[in-house]
């Protein structure tokens, strides 16, 4: 599968930026299966707007530090007959 690259400016707003960009990375997951698998703040601009000299269209992939852990290997679910069965309480007696 292709990766895409996407470059993100954000406007002013009283959540902080990397607040904003968590929660735009969670509904990315979960609502459309897109994963994040890395992420870095691009150089920054000039005063004028213009690309620095030698800069690439592509952000900076030097840092991974919004990006959430990788998550473990699902573990196998055993059936109902292979848990264990907790001993039997004899008639009578209170937990």
């Amino acid at each position: 599968m292709p990766d895409f690259v996407i470059q993100l400016r954000p406007e002013p707003g009283d959540v902080p930026v990397m607040i904003r960009v968590r929660r735009l990375l969670k509904v990315a997951l979960r609502g459309y299966g897109l994963r994040c698998v890395s992420i870095g703040e691009a150089a920054p601009r000039p005063a004028d707007g213009s690309a620095a000299a030698g800069d690439a269209d592509v952000p900076s992939r030097a840092s991974n530090a919004l990006a959430a852990p990788p998550r473990p290997a699902p573990r196998s679910i055993s059936s109902p007959a292979q848990q264990p069965q907790p001993p039997a309480k004899p008639a009578g007696q209170c937990p």
